[in-house]
């Protein structure tokens, strides 16, 4: 090992979170007294006056990559290894219930039955991961339910042969919701810990995702199509305001400056209907997860994402849920001071994805099976899967 290689060790793999129009880029360093933020880049990727780019296209790869070349070329990161996670809008999601088997038997499974069941036509390649988020009574049988996670392979590739043309080495592709599981799970490391059942809402521009973790594995997750952007239409509709208008007082509020008494009730009493939709959705989720998992009892609820900042979105959604709920810190026990655009920031939990797939490479892989690497959360890196035309 040569010097410089000595020397980033101390650093860990970047994350890269690449779920939303808005790209982050966190690295962690290894420091005696425990982990600080080493740096961290945020940067827009909607092109300026026009349209969100198509996720997964030439231009969007194109963006991305340039955003990362300037910070790579100016050093602002230790080392070219990387964690990224893909746009939410490529990757598909759905929970099936499958026999108890092997985990080789179950790849064998899920490459052969997962593309038909997420939507994936018989030609089109696709990635594809599987979650064992527990078992569960059907009937008079038991079976185990599955998580299983697809991309189409040609979005991935572009997007992981972009990175590595600037220099970065893409270590793991993940959902986005297996890094806010793991940046909220990493304190639960006691026995103890691993009964301790959560709900996470992260509340992204066009969606929200709903995961529930018990101790440090992901039992439960569902996107469900309602976020930040429903909040902004609504207000607008309802105040007869320019959606951009709407978008900049709301960033105003999330961000913490003062705003008139009247125009916060309004702008509250035009959002409220939307926060008690997601509330309400999270609430079935839950219902859901109660009936299939008899025994486990969800102690809190974290809401996060950029958009969990939202003023009472939090005491709207405990009091629906009827859980003790926050918005959460993905930096606990972290040090931030190193870096300002954090140590400043009014809501750190929008960097929740980030900080989850910066801190992948602490969690030791629990097992080996060919093309993949299961963590021990649960989650797996997406792989190789094709279903052949007959």
């Amino acid at each position: 090992m040569n010097l410089p290689d000595v020397l980033n060790s101390r650093y860990l793999p970047l994350g890269i979170d690449l779920s939303g129009s808005v790209l982050r880029v966190l690295q962690f360093r290894r420091r005696s007294r425990g982990l600080e933020v080493a740096s961290a880049v945020r940067a827009d990727l909607a092109p300026p006056g026009g349209s969100p780019f198509e996720p997964g296209s030439d231009a969007h790869v194109q963006a991305i990559c340039s955003a990362l070349q300037k910070r790579v070329a100016a050093r602002e990161f230790h080392g070219r290894s990387c964690v990224i996670t893909l746009d939410d809008r490529l990757v598909r999601i759905r929970s099936v219930r499958l026999p108890r088997m092997p985990d080789d038997e179950l790849d064998r499974a899920v490459a052969i039955d997962a593309p038909g069941r997420l939507g994936f036509s018989e030609k089109e390649a696709a990635e594809v991961a599987w979650i064992r988020a527990g078992e569960v009574r059907q009937g008079d049988d038991f079976r185990d339910e599955i998580i299983m996670i697809g991309a189409s392979r040609d979005p991935t590739e572009r997007l992981v042969f972009g990175l590595a043309a600037i220099g970065l080495r893409p270590l793991a592709v993940e959902p986005s919701f297996a890094g806010v599981a793991r940046a909220y799970s990493r304190t639960l490391r006691r026995n103890d810990d691993q009964d301790v059942v959560k709900v996470i809402a992260d509340i992204g521009t066009l969606s929200t995702g709903v995961t529930i973790i018990r101790g440090q594995s992901v039992v439960f997750h569902k996107p469900i199509e309602i976020g930040g952007d429903a909040m902004t239409k609504a207000a607008a509709t309802r105040l007869g305001l320019e959606y951009q208008s709407i978008l900049d007082l709301r960033r105003q509020r999330m961000s913490g400056a003062p705003i008139e008494a009247r125009v916060e009730r309004a702008m509250f009493e035009a959002i409220r209907p939307t926060i008690m939709d997601i509330a309400n959705e999270v609430s079935l989720c839950l219902r859901y997860f109660g009936v299939s998992f008899r025994g486990m009892r969800t102690e809190s609820c974290i809401v996060t994402g950029r958009d969990a900042a939202e003023p009472q979105l939090a005491e709207l959604v405990g009091e629906v849920l009827r859980l003790p709920t926050a918005v959460g810190n993905p930096f606990d026990g972290i040090d931030v001071r190193r870096s300002p655009l954090i140590n400043t920031s009014s809501c750190t939990s929008e960097w929740a994805v980030a900080a989850g797939l910066g801190l992948r490479s602490l969690k030791p892989a629990a097992s080996r099976v060919p093309g993949h690497r299961r963590q021990a959360d649960g989650t797996r890196s997406l792989s190789p899967a094709r279903r052949e035309a007959a």
